[in-house]
């Protein structure tokens, strides 16, 4: 497996532009053939979830040495709201 280390993003033109950062981004090749993609936060808020979940719809796109691999995105947070502890564990995604 190899991890990579706070990774920013931009691309795009017009209305499609767009910018991310990875906190971090393992992957195995071969056998597993799987990349996860992780969001480190302080305090979870609502804003993170929608940024992780456009990240992953365009992940392929930004990655394409990855397109074949199975993908997880991770949100690791030390302050989450019991009201939004609730609604993520309910809605797990594998994309």
């Amino acid at each position: 497996m190899r991890c990579l280390d706070s990774r920013r993003l931009t691309g795009g033109t017009g209305l499609d532009v767009f910018r991310f950062e990875i906190d971090a981004l393992a992957y195995a090749n071969s056998a597993i053939n799987e990349v996860s993609v992780v969001e480190v936060k302080s305090h979870l808020r609502e804003e993170a979830i929608t940024q992780l979940n456009s990240l992953m719809a365009n992940f392929k796109m930004l990655f394409p040495e990855h397109k074949d691999k199975k993908l997880y995105g991770i949100i690791a947070a030390v302050n989450i709201s019991e009201a939004l502890k609730k609604r993520v564990s309910r809605q797990p995604k594998v994309f």
